[in-house]
């Protein structure tokens, strides 16, 4: 591991360790912090200055093994780069608890999605696999997240533009809309979960065509963020300007 990335890992993962041990679907002030402290030793270097720190391996932290990440890059288009966020931490990496964040300029919070690494082992059976090997699937995975081919500029990956109209799931369009909608209206964050009863509500809210031909006018030339969250979950998100929020465009296998 490099000076930076153990530097980044010490002054700010000893902040968020506590906040870890149990999955609460809350945001907590600690994962705020760990999110916006920059590396102690990146001169010039403060809080929400994008930067790009992507280790090849977790740090101990305590009982907790604890895996920080991030990447600068411009999700906008406004020619000023965001910083993409990985942070997993856990008493064991194969259960460990994955924060993907995106955060604006002012360190504020665009983009969040919580998930576990449990996740990447949907398809294979653990228990035959050696504690070394489980860690380099997952740490393959985890820095995947912030690959170069992640991340596109001016509309989506070639693939997605081969296999839809204009790069765009309109589906994955629909679904989003209502699931913001289920959101605002309970005041919920993008790290917290929702309840079976809000997903039964969320297949009654109304969203019409229009508006989803609108988002996918808007975001077909806009830079896109792919994701892998494991099994068969994959994800495209896009920069929205008249939402004020990332939308995603892609969810797929």
């Amino acid at each position: 591991m490099n000076t930076v990335a153990s530097k980044f890992i010490a002054v700010a993962t000893t902040i968020i360790v506590a906040g870890c041990a149990v999955d609460t679907g809350e945001d907590t002030q600690t994962t705020t912090e760990i999110l916006t402290t920059a590396p102690a030793d990146s001169p010039g270097q403060a809080a929400g200055v994008p930067i790009t720190v992507v280790p090849d391996s977790f740090s101990k932290v305590g009982a907790f093994r604890v895996y920080d990440a991030r990447k600068a890059v411009d999700l906008t288009g406004d020619g000023q780069p965001e910083t993409v966020v990985v942070h997993a931490a856990g008493p064991r990496t194969d259960s460990a608890r994955i924060d993907l964040v995106i955060l604006g300029g002012n360190a504020d919070t665009l983009f969040h999605h919580r998930f576990s690494t449990q996740l990447y082992f949907i398809y294979e059976y653990r228990s035959t696999m050696s504690d070394s090997a489980a860690d380099a699937k997952i740490i393959a995975n985890l820095r995947h997240l912030l690959s170069d081919s992640a991340f596109s500029t001016g509309g989506p990956p070639a693939r997605m533009q081969k296999a839809l109209p204009g790069g765009i799931d309109r589906d994955a369009i629909r679904y989003d809309l209502k699931e913001a909608a289920v959101r605002g209206k309970y005041g919920l964050n993008a790290a917290q979960q929702l309840t079976g009863p809000m997903f039964a509500e969320m297949e009654k809210v109304p969203v019409s065509n229009a508006s989803i031909d609108s988002l996918a006018t808007e975001l077909k030339a806009m830079p896109t963020f792919t994701y892998y969250a494991g099994g068969e979950a994959t994800y495209t998100v896009a920069w929205s300007q008249v939402k004020r929020r990332f939308v995603r465009i892609f969810s797929c296998c």
